[in-house]
């Protein structure tokens, strides 16, 4: 059993498991969004979310990733496809859906005296990212906060952390 610190900031942690530490991850993106709308007897119309990265990118070489999450929103863990797209709503009108949903599952254990959670996932090589969330009530799910906060990172399965774009 390892014990680590409760962090002194605010943020989101990654576990690294090697190096016995807890290494903080940047705001290194933001939530963007798209909307078309198609005139219809109802209102119906398209919204899609992105992520817009503009700092580097921490690269992880562990597949089953374990985080400390002290930040006051609410944040998921999402996979970010290779065109950015994270989220997918079509027809969002009265019968309307999501089409495509980047939201992975997490093992999460809230720690409510301190105010943070341990979160565990699996993945695959690929980037992800913790996003800002919002709970969309009309559907009674969660999507991405338009022009969120994200913490972006990359899963490589070979190397140790290193630092990308």
């Amino acid at each position: 059993m390892t014990l680590y610190p409760i962090p002194k900031e605010r943020g989101i942690y990654y576990v690294d498991m090697k190096k016995k530490k807890l290494v903080k991850l940047d705001i290194n993106g933001k939530v963007k969004w798209t909307e078309r709308r198609r005139r219809t007897l109802m209102a119906e119309y398209d919204v899609k979310f992105y992520i817009d990265t503009f700092q580097k990118i921490p690269i992880f070489a562990t597949p089953k990733a374990k985080f400390i999450d002290y930040e006051p929103k609410i944040l998921a863990p999402i996979k970010i496809r290779k065109d950015g797209l994270i989220f997918e709503k079509i027809n969002a009108g009265l019968f309307g859906g999501k089409k495509y949903s980047g939201f992975i599952k997490e093992k999460l254990k809230k720690f409510n005296k301190e105010r943070l959670s341990i979160r565990e996932l699996n993945l695959t090589p690929g980037q992800y990212a913790w996003v800002e969330t919002t709970k969309d009530y009309e559907y009674d799910f969660y999507k991405p906060a338009s022009k969120g906060i994200a913490f972006v990172f990359k899963i490589e399965g070979t190397q140790s952390s290193k630092n990308d774009k």
